[in-house]
């Protein structure tokens, strides 16, 4: 598995985030995951951390590593072809690490299940 993160997995454009966020999103206590599907034949990732939520921005880049990582290890091989939105909602503490990984991937799989 390669441990980059290409930039056709990647959302750019601001009218790709808008669509994913009129979504109704999947909603945890540490984050909201919206998706809908593409037209490209491969899923991208979109991740939405506000200077709101965390402010210093060692942890939003943090976080944002986190969620990639977790992307990048369910992926769906192609299986779907969606555009994913990862929205944080609260603050991500060190010791919250391993929960928060197992929380994001149970939801993305529930959202690729929903969209078969």
């Amino acid at each position: 598995m390669t441990q980059t993160f290409l930039f056709s997995q990647r959302l750019h454009r601001r009218e790709e985030f808008e669509r994913a966020l009129q979504q109704k999103g999947l909603i945890d206590n540490w984050l909201a995951l919206h998706a809908v599907e593409n037209t490209t034949g491969s899923e991208r990732l979109g991740i939405v951390v506000s200077k709101r939520v965390v402010a210093k921005a060692v942890a939003r880049n943090r976080i944002k590593r986190i969620v990639r990582e977790v992307f990048r290890q369910s992926s769906s091989d192609g299986i779907s072809s969606l555009n994913i939105v990862v929205r944080i909602r609260k603050r991500l503490s060190n010791d919250e690490t391993v929960e928060f990984k197992r929380s994001l991937s149970r939801l993305l799989i529930k959202v690729r299940m929903q969209t078969k």
